[in-house]
């Protein structure tokens, strides 16, 4: 007989699968952020000492989008991932428009009505129109996953990749207010992959962007297995470690409106992957871009630019390929900004529920060390599966904040873990204090938990990332004080609360 297969469960029956969320903060939702400076604060649900709230005007706003999970008996793997969204002024009116990201039917799985991805054109006023069959970006037939936007021409109109199922699609702005479906002209299919996240950046630095597309597992519906327990209403997602990984893709741009795929001659395609979110930024500060990416039960990845086109793996010294104790976590959302003021790049990386989301303190010499402890964060969400996450200073205070997605993926999760629901609260960690012990201005160490604005969570312009969410919720809660946690495990550094 064969290896009875894993449930997606890391010690457990069963736990939570996701992909990431990166150029944006909530899947369909906008969000307004309200000072609340001169207001009477409402004491019976409010913390008064949270001076910065955010208000759901999704509907106000016109965005209808509904992601679809194509949920089904058979427990499709692909049924475990979310999609993603994206902010961009695909007119260039000086507007930020919003395009989602839809999944499509499977052999389970046939919808009442075609599903398409959408673009929402920003009207001025605070609404936005539906454009997406003017703009031809419905993509109806394509499993969609993750989204980049990068100008790969160079014509002054952000153009779209659209991660997915069995291939991807390059989207080209024809600067008229639609898009050109150019994949196979431009060689950027990644066909037979199953791409997760995607990220353009000019990685040797010639002016023209590049782009590096993460792929997860060796899935398919003809492989998908029975994991849980076989009674009634208990069928399990599996564990990723029961599927092969697939491979990293490097597409380099030659200037023509065409790429070449140098994934294995650059370094990064070589070693298995089961990846699902990537941040491009220069981690060893040398001028150049590297790339990290958070892998789901595998470890996660640290590339260093070398300069002459290939990339060197560092992951395993580098410290950001496990958790300090040496485990290798289901690594979701992932995102870098400098937490503590000392100009070099940290890490966070999202997990599961019984897992830690992990805080990576870059020491300035290719290697990191694991501050989830020792930052404030420690085990804040153990019970939350992290699926996405984005630093941005929610209040303007010059330092970096933290935001979290989660989401369950399994909708029978209370089935075996009464303590986990399928829907799961945002997060919203407060960076307190930095490195050389001087506090932070003072501010509330708590926040309520509604999303930012995806917009005011945008990556710094160093930073290129995007990726899918599995969250099906946007319920509110209360991040619980955490001073007298602080008080009694206060340390010289910086804390999250």
């Amino acid at each position: 007989m064969g290896k009875k297969p894993e449930t997606h469960g890391r010690r457990f029956l069963v736990s939570m699968c996701g992909a990431i969320l990166a150029l944006s903060a909530a899947v369909g939702i906008v969000f307004h952020q309200k000072a609340l400076a001169g207001q009477a604060p409402n004491t019976n649900s409010q913390d008064s000492r949270i001076t910065v709230r955010y208000t759901d005007v999704r509907k106000e706003a016109g965005i209808t989008f509904l992601q679809d999970s194509t949920q089904t008996e058979e427990k499709y793997y692909l049924e475990t991932m979310g999609t993603g969204v994206a902010w961009l002024d695909y007119n260039q009116d000086g507007l930020m428009d919003l395009f989602f990201v839809q999944s499509g039917e499977t052999d389970a799985y046939k919808p009442a009505h075609p599903l398409r991805s959408a673009l929402y054109r920003n009207n001025g006023d605070g609404t936005f129109t539906d454009v997406t069959e003017k703009a031809g970006l419905g993509g109806m037939g394509h499993y969609g996953q993750g989204v980049a936007v990068g100008d790969y021409d160079n014509d002054g109109y952000p153009d779209i990749y659209v991660t997915g199922y069995g291939r991807a699609i390059l989207y080209h702005n024809n600067g008229d207010g639609t898009f050109t479906d150019v994949t196979a002209k431009a060689g950027v299919a990644d066909e037979g992959g199953w791409s997760t996240s995607a990220g353009w950046f000019d990685y040797d630095k010639d002016g023209w962007l590049d782009l590096v597309v993460t792929n997860y597992i060796e899935w398919t519906p003809k492989t998908n297995l029975w994991c849980g327990e076989r009674r009634p209403g208990y069928r399990s997602y599996c564990n990723p470690n029961n599927y092969k990984g697939q491979k990293t893709k490097l597409y380099h741009n030659n200037h023509n409106g065409t790429f070449t795929d140098v994934s294995d001659a650059s370094g990064v395609g070589k070693p298995e992957s089961k990846g699902m979110g990537v941040v491009l930024a220069d981690f060893n500060g040398d001028g150049w871009p590297d790339i990290a990416i958070a892998n789901d039960t595998w470890p996660n990845f640290l590339f260093l630019n070398k300069h002459d086109g290939t990339f060197q793996d560092v992951s395993l010294v580098s410290g950001l390929a496990a958790s300090e104790d040496g485990r290798y976590e289901a690594g979701m959302g992932i995102d870098a900004a400098d937490v503590d003021g000392d100009g070099w790049l940290d890490v966070y990386i999202t997990h599961l529920d019984f897992e830690l989301n992990r805080l990576y303190h870059n020491n300035h010499d290719g290697t990191f060390d694991d501050y989830t402890y020792r930052s404030g964060i420690g085990n804040k969400a153990v019970h939350l599966s992290g699926v996405s996450m984005k630093f941005l200073d929610y209040d303007n205070d010059g330092w970096n904040d933290i935001v979290q997605l989660n989401g369950a993926m399994l909708d029978n999760v209370s089935l075996y873990h009464g303590e986990v629901s399928y829907k799961e609260p945002l997060l919203m960690f407060h960076n307190l204090e930095r490195a050389s012990s001087k506090k932070f201005p003072t501010m509330p160490s708590a926040l309520t938990s509604r999303a930012p604005s995806p917009a005011a969570a945008s990556l710094p312009p160093t930073l290129t990332t995007t990726a899918t969410s599995t969250s099906r919720s946007t319920s509110a809660a209360i991040i619980p004080n955490c001073s007298a946690t602080m008080a009694a495990t206060k340390i010289t550094g910086w804390k999250f609360c």
